[in-house]
């Protein structure tokens, strides 16, 4: 576990793991400082500052995430083109293009100017991987591109 991807901190290098399991725990740890640094005073400084203080500026992200989650929801759901997968616990927005009949949805969003994820890294090539972990002036420019290009 880390606070990095939460606090936008992914280069602090400092994480943690729980493992109840004896034999589990004593294997997590052979060799663990052969392979990973320790953690510095700024990681601890800043992970600390995350847990104890971060909690409003948390609550506030989530708030703002939905927000763009809805966007995303009420722009697709009147494409009969594109349909989206049930969003659970993450600002990653898993996009079926299949009914474009296209076999690179990735390729003609790319070329219209909207980069996301080819569903083919992870085996669907039609599908691709919408990021909404931004600014929602940025995603509003993005639903546009996908609504042009995918009437």
């Amino acid at each position: 576990m880390s606070v990095n991807k939460t606090f936008n901190i992914p280069g602090i290098g400092l994480a943690w793991a729980v493992a109840e399991n004896p034999a589990l725990r004593k294997a997590m740890q052979t060799g663990l400082y052969q392979t990973i640094t320790g953690p510095s005073a700024l990681a601890y400084t800043a992970t600390q500052a995350a847990l104890k203080e971060g909690e409003p500026w948390r609550r506030e992200l989530l708030r703002y995430l939905r927000g763009n989650r809805d966007l995303i929801e009420s722009n697709l759901r009147g494409m009969e083109s594109l349909s989206l997968s049930n969003l659970e616990g993450s600002y990653l927005a898993w996009i079926d293009c299949s009914k474009l009949l296209h076999s690179n949805p990735h390729q003609i969003l790319l070329d219209a100017g909207l980069a996301t994820s080819p569903g083919s890294q992870f085996g669907q090539s039609e599908f691709v991987r919408l990021n909404f972990g931004t600014q929602r002036s940025r995603l509003i420019q993005a639903l546009s591109i996908i609504q042009s290009v995918c009437k």
